[in-house]
This record gives C-alpha cells, structure tokens and sequence, in this order.
C-alpha cells in the first residue's frame, strides 16, 4: 500500500502535473486575446474603487465598529458611488 502511494505520487509529480501545466498554459495563451481589452479596462478603475472607499470610510467616520459598516453608511453610499461613477 505504502509503495502504490509512492508510485502515484512519484508519477504524478514527474508526469501528469507538468503535463496539466502546460496544457493550461496553452489554454490560457490562446484566450488571453480575447479578454485583454475587458481586463485592461477593470485594472484602469481599481484607483477609482480606491478612492471611492476612501471617501465612503471618512464619510461614516462619526459610526465606530460595527455600525461603521451598517446600512446607510459606508456600504450604501459605497454602492451608489460605484454605479455612479465610471
């Protein structure tokens, strides 16, 4: 028993898992064209989504703890801003 788990283990790590790497790989070159644009466009707003929590926290900065987050705070307004802003 303690050999067939050697052996699975030793196939797997030599074989299949270099294998299932570059299949991967592959897979993700060949579609990585078609979502660049999309993903170029998500990466240029995370500054923006930055600055939106900033503002949403020191606008909730009279709530402490918990009732920081509560409804009609730092998520509500968090949420408005991001459907406002583009």
């Amino acid at each position: 028993m303690l050999v067939r788990s050697l052996v699975i283990t030793l196939v797997w790590y030599v074989l299949l898992a270099p294998i299932a790497k570059w299949l991967f790989q592959k897979f993700i070159a060949k579609r990585k064209s078609e979502y660049v644009k999309d993903l170029e466009e998500i990466i240029s707003m995370f500054p923006k989504f930055k600055e939106i929590v900033n503002y949403c926290w020191k606008f909730s900065n009279d709530k402490k703890g918990y009732k920081r987050i509560q409804k009609n705070t730092f998520f509500s307004v968090h949420i408005v801003l991001l459907f406002i802003t583009k």
